[in-house]
């Protein structure tokens, strides 16, 4: 009797499963898109390209936003690379040799250059097109501090998120390029093989990663609307609503002339601020009883405001930044404890750990990368180096010091070992020492 397999409502026979093709892909990785375009996101203000204006509104607008883009931005900036050789023949140390002074080697500088790269945690990735040059030295059409005749970056250019509209796919429904917009408004497709192209997340194989802003986009959008309506208040002096009263002949009138007389004074009462040109003229005609026909007034609340913006704004920025792991930039502004603080480094371990994370998906794309020029040197692809990010953390040197101290104290054959000495020197950033003198 042939075992049966229930899935929803159809009846799949076990033989039918039987003998699937290894070399073909059977199933999908559940991607939303048509045509190119990533439908993943259910919000539509945040749909692609749409997403690109909150997420530079998000950036460049919000302080605290900004404040934990940029620390991570110069915290990963400083990290130390270094880059090593497939194995320990001539050839493999000549080819890192190579490919890391590539890195040093490019019209912008490699700084600059992974700067661009960490676009990708606002806009969930990056693309960077790689062009190459023969390395003839400085006076070459293409400077280089280098005359080998090798074939080197020129740049790691970005291509600008915003300009990046669809995606190219092939028959066989795997990712090969990118559509970008120019600025004669036609389309240019970039072939992602000759492209650094690094992702903050790789779920569902989505080439527009997910931006790290996204699960701060609820709380930034509410303390938005609080500040302005607390600009609003303050502009109004915090007093109370303008109010102006008039002839009902004047409000309610079709005539040409009240009209413009009633649209004057809404507009009057809309504008009217506390500012250097404060001031008001107002009629001041009175009907037959000495009552008022006009008056202007400020409607008072009767105290102060039943919530806290302060308070409310603040909440918000905590959840902000607690979505990137980033919420000790708020310790210096809060009434913490010693537990607060100690608390607090605990905080910026963690802040540290994910900013390595990111700097490992950076330096193995980049790794990608050194493929490209190894295959362009005509070198063996098999030989090609492996780049790595240093870490981010602050080094306890202390810490090391009593490590070391006690493993020499238990009898570990800690010296001399140049390999090691030269490790720890790197990790206090001390001079090493000459292998002669050593």
């Amino acid at each position: 009797m042939v075992a049966e397999q229930m899935t929803g409502t159809r009846v799949i026979r076990r033989d039918q499963l039987d003998g699937a093709p290894a070399f073909t892909e059977i199933g999908t990785t559940g991607l939303v898109a048509f045509g190119g375009y990533v439908q993943e996101e259910w919000l539509p203000a945040l749909r692609w390209p749409q997403a690109t204006k909150i997420w530079r509104e998000m950036s460049d607008n919000d302080p605290i936003v900004g404040a934990m883009l940029n620390t991570g931005d110069l915290l990963m900036r400083k990290v130390d690379w270094r880059t090593d050789p497939a194995d320990d023949s001539p050839l493999a140390l000549e080819i890192a040799d190579h490919c890391h002074n590539c890195l040093s080697d490019m019209t912008d500088s490699w700084p600059d250059t992974l700067s661009s790269m960490l676009t990708m945690l606002p806009f969930g990735f990056s693309v960077h097109e790689m062009v190459a040059k023969r390395r003839a030295g400085r006076r070459a059409e293409d400077p280089s501090r280098f005359d080998d005749g090798k074939v080197g970056w020129l740049n790691l250019s970005i291509r600008a998120q915003e300009t990046l509209y669809d995606w190219i796919y092939d028959e066989r429904d795997r990712l090969v390029g990118v559509n970008q917009r120019t600025m004669t408004g036609g389309g240019a497709p970039i072939p992602l093989a000759k492209c650094v192209h690094v992702r903050t997340s790789a779920l569902k194989a989505n080439p527009q990663g997910r931006s790290v802003l996204r699960n701060a986009y609820r709380p930034w959008f509410y303390k938005r609307r609080i500040e302005e309506i607390e600009a609003v208040g303050i502009e109004r002096d915090l007093a109370g609503l303008p109010i102006a009263y008039a002839p009902s002949d004047i409000i309610l009138s079709e005539d040409s002339d009240k009209l413009k007389i009633r649209d004057n004074f809404i507009e009057t009462v809309k504008n009217v601020r506390r500012n250097e040109a404060e001031g008001l003229l107002w009629p001041s005609e009175k009907d037959a009883h000495g009552n008022r026909l006009y008056e202007f007034a400020l409607l008072s609340t009767g105290g102060r405001r039943q919530f806290d913006t302060g308070a409310v704004v603040t909440r918000y920025d905590q959840r902000i930044l607690t979505t990137m792991l980033a919420d000790f930039i708020l310790l210096g502004h809060e009434g913490v404890g010693t537990l607060g603080v100690e608390f607090g480094a605990s905080k910026v371990d963690l802040f540290n750990a994910g900013l390595d994370a990111w700097l490992a998906q950076i330096a193995a794309e980049m790794t990608r990368g050194y493929e490209w020029l190894v295959d362009l040197n005509g070198w063996p692809l098999e030989l090609t180096p492996t780049l790595l990010p240093g870490k981010t953390e602050k080094i306890d040197m202390v810490a090391i010091a009593e490590t070391v101290g006690k493993l020499a104290d238990a009898g570990a054959p800690i010296f001399p070992d140049a390999i090691l000495l030269d490790h720890l020197l790197d990790q206090l950033n001390l001079p090493h020492t000459e292998p002669d003198e050593l």
